[in-house]
């Protein structure tokens, strides 16, 4: 269970990628966010990409209730909280896709849940891993405050690898 984000994170890789390649004809990622290919209307199979994020959603839901579980300590149990929420989020962004008011405020709450419940879980730690989790919170909001992507899919792959670097590092440091 405790490699459950990671497979979390691969499984929403792999429904993007099948998505993408059933959107080949329109989607390019220099253009386009993501979450295009959930929007119905202009996606091809938009449930394809929604269903992709339920499934996704509910591992990293059932990772952070297990890691409250499991753990015991405080700081790991608020953490672990704010993880689930990160996939309750993911599972609300299907029938909130892309177009939708509070599609982009869930959206960014998905990333931002993450790196700030890998950083309170550090809190349990040592000195190396809070030094880590704050890193990481620290280059997600450089990023988004950054006007160097030249589109806003590529934000959007750096968020999601800073999201990795913080699920390998609570695989590594949550038992």
């Amino acid at each position: 269970m405790r490699n459950l984000g990671i497979v979390s994170y691969i499984s929403f890789w792999v429904f993007t990628l099948i998505s993408m390649i059933t959107n080949r004809d329109w989607y390019r990622i220099s253009q386009h966010t993501l979450s295009k290919l959930g929007r119905p209307g202009l996606a091809h199979n938009p449930w394809l990409f929604s269903m992709g994020l339920a499934v996704s959603g509910v591992m990293m839901l059932i990772y952070g209730m297990n890691m409250c579980k499991r753990c015991g300590k405080k700081w790991v149990c608020f953490g672990g909280a704010l993880i689930t929420l990160s996939g309750a989020f993911m599972i609300l962004l299907g029938p909130l896709y892309d177009g939708k008011p509070a599609h982009d405020f869930i959206a960014l709450c998905v990333f931002y849940l993450v790196y700030v419940g890998s950083l309170v879980v550090t809190f349990e730690f040592g000195k190396k891993e809070k030094l880590f989790g704050f890193v990481v919170l620290v280059a997600a909001i450089a990023g988004n405050m950054l006007t160097i992507w030249p589109a806003l899919t590529y934000l959007e792959l750096y968020g999601l690898f800073l999201i990795l670097l913080d699920l390998i590092m609570l695989c590594k440091i949550v038992q």
